[in-house]
């Protein structure tokens, strides 16, 4: 099922109740791989929230990936983005945070001093071959860093990860 507007784009968004809530855009989001499902920042929370994408709408919203900080306070969160495994890579101001298929962060890497919190409000993230990218509002690259990660195929279903 080929992802359609306004999900591509990360642009708008749904309440759970199927009305369309335009001010979504302001906090970050990342589609799934097969277009199946939207994470997205949840206000004043260390909680990703997802739902389900059917149409132009958000169905069966809940809870799902949780942050961690390093002093339990509420993280900043910036970009995020899926990688080719299903695995949410989240910028946030206690590093970049990847989560599971099951919604458990299994690891955080630091960020240069001084890109921490300043990118959390304005980065994009952007997984390419081989390699994840922090630029701010203006595209400019504030960070690049190689991982073993490949960029998620548009429409194809990950692998799936099981239960843990």
């Amino acid at each position: 099922m080929p992802c359609k507007p306004p999900w591509c784009q990360a642009a708008s968004g749904s309440s759970a109740s199927g009305k369309p809530v335009g001010e979504r855009n302001a906090y970050p989001m990342a589609v799934y791989p097969d277009s199946s499902h939207v994470a997205f920042f949840t206000q004043f929370s260390n909680v990703l929230s997802q739902g389900f994408i059917q149409g132009d709408t958000l169905a069966h919203v809940q809870p799902f990936y949780y942050l961690h900080s390093l002093d339990n306070s509420v993280v900043s969160v910036g970009g995020m983005a899926f990688d080719s495994e299903g695995n949410l890579w989240v910028a946030t101001s206690a590093g970049l945070q990847m989560l599971d298929q099951n919604g458990r962060v299994r690891a955080i890497f630091s960020l240069p001093t001084g890109i921490e919190f300043t990118m959390a409000f304005s980065t994009t993230l952007a997984i390419e071959q081989g390699q994840i990218i922090l630029s701010d509002n203006q595209h400019q690259v504030a960070w690049r860093r190689p991982f073993r990660v490949q960029p998620p195929t548009p429409g194809v279903r990950p692998k799936s990860q099981g239960q843990g």
